[in-house]
């Protein structure tokens, strides 16, 4: 399972790529960004639909995609930069 996983992985990262070297993708596109997103969509999709019987959230799932290929990487650079505060065994730090 976890090798099929890689290939899963290994061949959205390498499209991306190309979408990016072709152009195909807004200026500033991170392919490695882009398919680890794609990736956690397609994932999250599957474990919603699977475990809820939602069977709707694959139209979101379509929407969260195109919304991730075709709005300005800006607009990701930005969510970026937001703080996150990490978790650790002994609980969250102050």
């Amino acid at each position: 399972m976890a090798r099929i996983h890689q290939r899963w992985r290994d061949l959205l990262g390498s499209e991306a790529n190309v979408a990016v070297e072709k152009g195909d993708l807004p200026p500033g596109t991170d392919p490695g960004q882009l398919a680890f997103d794609l990736g956690a969509i397609h994932a999250g999709t599957n474990i919603v639909s699977v475990l809820h019987e939602d069977h709707a959230v694959v139209a979101r799932a379509r929407t969260a995609v195109r919304s991730r290929l075709f709005e300005p990487a800006g607009v990701f650079r930005r969510l970026n930069s937001f703080p996150v505060r990490v978790a650790t065994r002994g609980g969250p730090r102050g």
